[in-house]
């Protein structure tokens, strides 16, 4: 069966994350507020062989690292102006937003 695109894109992110925790952990340099479940195994998972709270919470993470940039700045200009390089980081949120959207859709769909 076909993967979307966004699957493997977050599949990779979700990857990277936890080969800098074990990095990052074996190092003893870092602190960190995430909690590491071990290592991500090498086998080619799907991101639906994940259990569905680690990918919420994944999900969760990602969308507060876009939605923590956000300035008041941004909010207040974008009714009047919506202008993309006036809010970059609100332009940024509300598309990485849509994509999730249409992936649940899709999933929910398939």
């Amino acid at each position: 069966r076909e993967e979307l695109p966004i699957s493997k894109a977050l599949r990779q992110i979700l990857v990277d994350k936890q080969k800098q925790l074990h990095f990052q952990n074996t190092n003893n340099r870092y602190e960190y507020d995430l909690p590491c479940y071990g290592i991500v195994s090498l086998r080619r998972d799907t991101l639906l062989d994940f259990k569905a709270s680690e990918l919420a919470e994944q999900m969760t993470l990602l969308d507060s690292a876009l939605f923590v940039r956000i300035t008041t700045a941004e909010v207040l200009s974008w009714p009047r102006d919506q202008s993309e390089e006036r809010s970059p980081n609100l332009t940024r949120f509300t598309e990485h937003f849509n994509k999730m959207s249409y992936w649940a859709r899709s999933r929910i769909l398939e």
